[in-house]
C-alpha cells in the first residue's frame, strides 16, 4: 500500500492489479486521501449500482463514519452524500454524466475506475474523457483497478504509466468439472452440487453464481428444503434487492449459509466466510438488440477470466472447493476475456453524450478519444441514423435543442425522446410512467397464453391497442391497492421489477414540466401517448402480413411475429417497441415482438412525413389489358398509401407495352421475322445500297415509336405489327425491297407464290407441282443473283421434291415421281413432259405457299 500511495503521489496515472478480495476497493480509496488536497474528492466508479452502494457502506463502516458523511455514493435515482463527502462511490454512468456537465471534474482530485476488466461501455468512455480532462488538469489523478486485466496493454495506452501488482493471499482451491454435459434444469444441477458440498463439510458456506434473478428464484424454491434440513441460512444477492437485504447477504452470520447471486459478486463485492463456489458458467450479458435498439440482457457463457474470478471467491479465508456445472472441455473452448461492451451494445446513447460533451471546452469528439477498442463503423452509423431520426443531433453529431433536453434525462435516447414528447403533449406523468416501465424489466411474471386472449391482469383500463397501456394499468392497479409482495405475485407481478419501475417513475416525474400530479388515462391521453411512442420508435413501424395473423412486416423489410402475451390483437399498423431475437440451432433467427402499440395510418403522414417516399410504378394491368400507374407512399419497405389510375400515352407507357409485346412473342412472329430476313438478305447482296443498320435494334427502336401513342394493344397482332414496321422504312428502301426481295413470285398461269425468308435458310417457295408445269427456269430474286429453293408439293401438300434446279428436276426426277403420283392420285393429270405442260388454272383467291 505504501508503494502504491508513493507512486500515485508522483504519477497522474496508475494501473493496479490484484486478485478478488485483496482489498483494492475498500483499502485504496482511503489510503489515497493522504495525498489528496483538502476538500478534493475521490470518485470510485463501479460497473454496478449494487457494488457502489455496498462498497460505500463497507468503507464508511470500516472508517467508523456514518454513510453519507466522509464516504457516500451516487447511483441512478439514488444518492447518499453530503458536503463532508470526500470518497464518493458512483456508477460509471454517473461519472460519465458528470464529465458531460463538467468535463474538467472540478473538485475531484482522483478518479478510480474499479473492476475495469468488465469493460463496460460507460467505463471505457469515462476513461477516455478523464484522459481528456487530464490534458487540461495535469493534477487530476487516474487509477485503474482490476483482478483479471491486461495491465500491460492499458499501461501502454496511458503512456506507459506505472503498474502496481499484488499477488494476494489466495488459499488452495480444488476445482471439479462435470464429467459429461448435464441436461437437467439449472436448479436441479445446483441442488446436486450443494448436496455434494454438504456431504464433504456440513459447515461450508457456499456462493452459487446463477445468470439472473429469475434463475435465483427457481433455485431458491428448489434448495430451500435442503438448506432447512442441513441448517443452512439461505440468502439471495442481486441488484434489485433493497440495500439492507444486500448487506445481510454479504455478511457472515452465526450459521453456515448459501448465497445465490448473479455475477455482481464476481468482483467488487466480497461475500464473507465463503469457502465453496458453485459456478453455473452463465451470466446475463448486455447486448444491443439489433431489432429494438434498446439494450437487452441475454444468457451467455462466461469467459475463462470470469470463471477464474468466481473461483477465487472460494479461497479468500481458507482452502476452498469449486464445482463448475460444465465440462472441462467446455471451459477450455471459452474465450479468455469477455468481449468489451463497446463492441457489442447500442452506441446511440454514448454518441449523444459525446456529442454533448463536445460542446464544452476541454472535451472532444469520438475521433479524438483514447479508447482501448473503438466501436465498429456499423455501430456508429446505426447510432447516428437513430439519433437523427429522433431529431437529437445535427451536423458533426452535435445535439440539437431537443437533443440537449434528452441529454439531461437518465434514459436511452428513445425513452428520453418519449418523455420529452409526452411532456410537450401535456401527458408528462403518463410519459414518465411509460418510460419507467420500458426502461426496467417486465413487471409481469406470468403471461396470457393465447394471442387473442383477453388480459387476465386487470379490467380497469381499456386495453387492446397498446401493451404499454396494459402495463401502465397493471402498475397503477397494484399501486392503488398497495399490494404486498405475495399479492403482487398472485396478480402476476414480479415484486422486484415493480419496485424498480416505481423508483424510476418517481425520479422521472421530477423532469416533467407539464405535470398534473396524476397519470391521465383518458382517451385523449392514450392517443397522445400512442403518437409519442411513434415519435420515439419511428424505425419500429410494422404492419400485419395478414389481417388476423401474428406475422409482421417491419419498416426495414425484416419479419417478426407478435408474442402470445400481447394485447394488440387487431390493429393492422403498430409499433414493435420491444422484441427479442432468438437463434435456435439449425433454424434462421426469429424475432418475437413482446411489447407493441397500435398506431393509425394517418399518423405516419403527420409524424414521419420527412421519412416518407413517393413513388410511381407504371405497369401492365391484365385485366383490363392496359397500362396503368400505381402511386405509392412508402415508409421503408411498407406501403402507407396506394392508388391506381389508367396511364396516358408516354415513353414510359410505350416501354411497358414493348415489354409485353416481347413477352407475347410478337417480335418473333412470321411477319416480323420475314421483314428482318429480307432486310438482312438485301443488305448482304447489295453492299452500300442500304445504311449500315443493326436491324434487330432498328425493330426495337421503331416498335417504341409505334407504341408511343398507345396505352393498350387492342388490334395489334403479328401481321399488323409486321406491316406497321415495314411502313416505317424509308420509301427508297421499301421500293428496293419490293424489287429485289419481293414478298411473292409469279408462276405460270398467274399463280402468286409467297416467298419465305428465314435468317438461317435460303429463300424458298412452295406450291403444287402442277403449278410449275411449263416453267423450265428456277425463279430468282436479287435481280437473278439468287435462286429460290422450290418445294414441289403433291396434292396432299407434302413435298415430293426440293430443288433449286427445275430444268434438272424435269429431266432427271420427274419421270419417276410422275409414276408414283399417277398411282396415288389417278384423277389428276400427270403429263409426260412437265417442261411443256400447261399448269391448271389457279383457284379463285388462292395464293400458293
Amino acid at each position: 500500500m505504501d508503494d502504491l500511495v508513493e507512486r500515485a503521489s508522483r504519477h497522474s496515472r496508475l494501473v493496479v492489479e490484484a486478485p478478488p478480495g485483496a482489498g483494492k476497493t475498500t483499502r485504496i480509496p482511503p489510503a489515497l486521501l493522504r495525498i489528496m488536497p483538502p476538500e478534493s474528492q475521490i470518485w470510485v466508479a463501479e460497473p454496478r449500482r449494487l457494488a457502489a452502494k455496498l462498497m460505500a457502506a463497507r468503507v464508511s463502516r470500516e472508517m467508523e463514519q456514518k454513510l453519507g458523511a466522509l464516504v457516500g455514493y451516487s447511483v441512478r435515482f439514488d444518492e447518499c452524500v453530503s458536503r463532508e463527502t470526500r470518497i464518493r462511490f458512483v456508477t460509471s454512468g454517473i461519472l460519465l454524466r458528470r464529465l458531460l456537465s463538467d468535463p474538467l471534474l472540478d473538485g475531484v482530485g482522483c478518479v478510480i475506475l474499479d473492476e475495469f476488466h468488465e469493460r463496460h461501455l460507460d467505463t471505457d468512455l469515462a476513461l477516455a474523457l478523464v484522459v481528456q480532462a487530464q490534458r487540461r488538469r495535469p493534477e487530476l489523478k487516474l487509477v485503474i483497478m482490476s483482478a483479471t486485466l491486461d495491465g500491460a496493454r492499458i499501461s501502454e495506452l496511458l503512456g506507459n504509466c506505472p503498474r502496481v501488482t499484488s499477488a494476494g493471499k489466495l488459499h488452495p482451491i480444488e476445482v471439479r468439472f462435470d464429467a459429461t454435459p448435464d441436461e437437467r434444469p439449472l436448479d436441479k444441477r445446483l441442488s446436486s452440487a450443494l448436496r455434494e458440498l454438504i456431504a464433504c463439510d456440513p459447515n461450508t458456506s457456499t456462493l452459487a453464481f446463477l445468470p439472473g434473478a429469475a434463475e435465483i428464484r427457481r433455485a431458491r424454491a428448489t434448495i430451500a428444503p435442503l438448506c432447512e434440513q442441513a441448517q443452512l441460512d439461505l440468502f439471495v444477492l442481486h441488484g434489485d434487492l433493497p440495500l439492507d437485504e444486500q448487506t445481510r447477504a454479504i455478511q457472515a452470520g452465526p450459521r453456515p449459509r448459501v448465497v445465490l447471486t448473479t455475477n455482481v459478486a464476481e468482483s467488487s463485492i466480497t461475500v464473507e466466510g465463503i469457502t465453496a463456489v458453485v459456478d453455473s458458467g452463465l451470466c446475463r450479458q448486455q447486448n444491443s438488440s439489433t431489432f429494438s435498439g434498446l439494450s437487452r440482457l441475454t444468457i451467455q457463457k462466461i469467459s475463462r477470466a470470469s470463471a477464474t474470478q468466481r473461483a477465487g471467491r472460494a479461497g479468500r479465508t481458507a482452502p476452498g472447493r469449486v464445482i463448475r456445472l460444465y465440462t472441462k472441455g467446455d471451459f477450455e473452448t471459452r474465450p479468455e476475456f469477455d468481449q468489451p461492451e463497446i463492441l457489442r451494445v447500442d452506441f446511440s446513447e454514448a454518441l449523444l453524450l459525446l456529442g454533448g460533451a463536445s460542446n464544452y471546452e476541454g472535451s472532444s469528439c469520438l475521433d479524438n478519444l483514447t479508447l482501448l477498442d473503438a466501436p465498429t463503423s456499423a455501430a456508429i452509423g446505426a447510432a447516428r441514423a437513430l439519433l437523427r431520426q429522433l431529431g437529437a443531433i445535427g451536423d458533426c453529431d452535435r445535439p440539437t435543442q431537443l437533443g440537449t433536453k434528452m441529454l439531461h434525462l437518465p434514459l436511452h435516447p428513445r425513452l428520453a425522446r418519449l418523455l420529452v414528447e409526452c411532456d410537450l403533449r401535456h401527458i408528462g406523468e403518463l410519459g414518465a410512467l411509460s418510460a419507467a416501465i420500458l426502461s426496467e424489466r417486465d413487471i409481469r411474471s406470468t403471461r396470457p397464453t393465447s394471442l387473442h386472449s383477453k388480459s387476465r391482469f386487470h379490467n380497469s383500463v381499456v386495453t387492446g391497442d397498446s401493451d404499454v397501456l396494459e402495463l401502465v394499468g397493471l402498475f397503477l392497479d397494484a399501486r392503488r391497492d398497495r399490494m404486498s409482495n405475495d399479492e403482487l405475485r398472485r396478480s402476476g407481478i414480479e415484486p422486484a421489477a415493480f419496485r424498480s419501475v416505481q423508483r424510476t417513475y418517481e425520479q422521472l416525474r421530477r423532469h416533467v414540466t407539464n405535470s398534473s400530479h396524476d397519470v391521465d388515462l383518458s382517451d385523449t391521453a392514450e392517443r397522445e401517448l400512442a403518437i409519442a411512442l411513434l415519435v420515439a420508435f419511428p424505425d419500429r413501424v410494422a404492419k400485419r402480413r395478414n389481417p388476423d395473423g401474428a406475422d409482421l412486416v417491419l419498416r426495414s423489410g425484416a419479419t417478426a411475429r407478435l408474442a402470445e402475451s400481447t394485447v394488440v390483437t387487431r390493429p393492422q399498423w403498430l409499433l414493435a417497441i420491444d422484441a427479442e431475437e432468438r437463434r435456435e440451432p439449425g433454424r434462421a433467427p426469429a424475432t418475437t415482438v413482446r411489447i407493441a402499440s397500435a398506431i393509425q395510418h394517418d399518423w405516419l403522414l403527420d409524424v414521419l412525413g420527412d421519412s416518407l417516399n413517393d413513388e410511381e410504378e407504371i405497369y401492365w394491368a391484365n385485366p383490363p389489358g392496359r397500362v396503368e400507374i400505381c402511386s405509392r407512399i412508402r415508409l421503408g419497405s411498407l406501403v402507407v398509401e396506394e392508388s391506381r389510375r389508367p396511364a396516358r400515352p408516354s415513353p414510359a407507357a410505350a416501354l411497358v407495352l414493348k415489354n409485353i409485346v416481347e413477352e407475347a412473342g410478337l417480335l418473333k412472329c412470321d411477319e416480323v421475322a420475314r421483314l428482318l430476313a429480307r432486310l438482312e438478305l438485301y443488305g448482304r447482296f447489295n453492299t452500300g445500297a442500304l445504311p449500315v443498320v443493326e436491324w434487330s435494334s432498328w425493330v426495337a427502336t421503331t416498335l417504341s415509336e409505334l407504341l408511343l401513342p398507345r396505352v393498350d394493344l387492342h388490334g395489334l397482332d403479328g401481321p399488323t405489327l409486321g406491316s406497321s414496321l415495314a411502313s416505317c422504312l424509308p420509301q427508297t428502301t421499301i421500293a428496293a425491297l419490293r424489287a429485289q426481295v419481293p414478298e411473292s413470285v409469279a408462276l405460270p398461269k398467274g399463280h402468286r407464290c409467297t416467298i419465305h425468308y428465314e435468317a438461317t435458310k435460303p429463300a424458298w417457295i412452295a406450291s403444287r407441282l402442277q403449278d410449275f408445269f411449263g416453267l423450265t427456269e428456277t425463279p430468282t430474286i436479287l435481280s437473278g443473283r439468287q435462286k429460290l429453293v422450290v418445294h414441289l408439293l403433291a396434292p396432299n401438300q407434302r413435298a415430293v421434291q426440293i430443288t433449286d434446279d427445275l430444268r434438272g428436276f424435269w429431266s432427271n426426277h420427274y419421270p419417276e415421281i410422275r409414276r408414283q403420283l399417277q398411282r396415288r392420285y389417278p384423277k389428276h393429270a400427270w403429263p409426260e413432259d412437265g417442261q411443256v405442260a400447261t399448269p391448271p388454272d389457279p383457284r379463285p383467291g388462292r395464293r400458293s405457299g
